[in-house]
């Protein structure tokens, strides 16, 4: 009888123990299943779903679980394979994740009107009004997307922004001299808003822009369209000076730098925000990053790339055909230019992002 009875008592420590066993097992298993990450952010079958930007022809990576159920509803599209997305062709679809009976929706739109990353310096010109609104606000869409993957208010999105409009964007936008500037306190330029700078998020391509602007003088007009010009005395397409491109890529990724110019005058100048190194100073190309500033007295523009042989500037210049280019340089073609100094800005910045040197 005795051994009986300590019999069951072993029998029944076995099953509790069996039976704690699988409670705790369980419960973790479900805990590691519950959510998934998407690039950057975490999408948990609990939340709204998330809006991912494309170009036809680029991947985009998520954090994939084997344990999670994936469905694209539309495979013309986009292909999906173990965590890696690649579009095929514009338009829009769903990629459904679903963990029992919860699921959450990534919502793909690939756009066909965009480039992949290419230096190509014989693009042709925007003309006026070559988007329609819908086609308008999907750009400023996807480049809001793209600066937010790499990081809003860091030295990445800067550097995102002005990747995105010199290689992205399909058209090159003509130099334009302002007709003015943002500085009240300068009497000597006019007060405008969007005539060779404009200073606000977005691609300046429709009309309904007008209602951001804060003052025009001859204008106003979208990029690509025409307009007087006080500087040369005639009509040209409006686009981007040089302070004007790299402040318009610095107020995209957050920043307010204030716009009014490169060398003009002894105060309040774009080049003020950092620290000016020249060329000459040991050390000087060691040390700039991809974000840094690269100018001269009355010039300025952004370094966008670096490899171990040449630094791509991203730059608007009223030179011949250049206007709106990327152009590579090795270290002795710097040291033998017009373009004097790096301006550094760790300082301004802050933060780097998720940066890269290449894009």
């Amino acid at each position: 009888m005795r051994k009986r009875r300590k019999l069951k008592k072993k029998v029944k420590r076995v099953v509790y123990f069996i039976i704690i066993s699988f409670i705790v097992i369980t419960f973790i298993n479900f805990n590691k299943t519950k959510s998934i990450d998407s690039s950057n952010s975490s999408v948990d079958v609990n939340l709204e779903s998330k809006d991912i930007y494309l170009i036809k022809g680029e991947s985009y990576t998520i954090n994939y679980d084997s344990n999670l159920k994936y469905n694209v509803e539309n495979t013309n599209v986009i292909n999906f394979n173990e965590g890696i997305i690649t579009t095929l062709n514009g338009g829009s679809t769903k990629l459904s994740v679903t963990n029992g009976n919860k699921s959450v929706d990534l919502n793909i739109f690939v756009l066909d009107n965009l480039v992949l990353s290419t230096i190509n310096n014989s693009k042709s010109y925007l003309s006026c009004h070559a988007y329609s609104e819908e086609d308008a606000s999907l750009l400023d869409k996807i480049l809001e997307f793209k600066i937010n993957e790499k990081g809003y208010l860091t030295r990445a999105g800067v550097v995102e922004a002005a990747r995105f409009l010199t290689l992205n964007f399909p058209y090159k936008l003509k130099y334009f001299y302002e007709n003015g500037r943002l500085d009240r306190s300068n009497s000597f330029f006019d007060y405008v808003d969007g005539e060779g700078r404009y200073y606000h998020k977005g691609l300046y391509l429709t009309d309904n822009k007008f209602n951001s602007l804060v003052a025009t003088l001859r204008g106003p007009a979208p990029w690509g369209c025409e307009m007087y010009n006080d500087t040369n005395k005639t009509n040209r397409p409006n686009g981007l000076d040089c302070s004007g491109f790299v402040t318009w890529a610095l107020v995209n990724a957050g920043f307010d730098p204030g716009d009014v110019g490169a060398g003009v005058n002894d105060y309040n100048d774009i080049t003020d925000i950092g620290k000016i190194v020249y060329f000459t100073d040991n050390n000087a190309f060691e040390s700039v990053k991809v974000g840094d500033l690269v100018g001269r007295k009355g010039h300025i523009a952004i370094l966008i790339g670096k490899d171990e042989n040449k630094y791509y500037l991203a730059e608007a210049l009223d030179k011949g055909e250049y206007d709106m280019h990327v152009y590579s340089y090795t270290k002795e073609e710097l040291l033998a230019s017009e373009l004097q100094y790096f301006v550094y800005l760790d300082d301004y910045y802050k933060h780097d992002g998720n940066l890269a040197n290449m894009w």
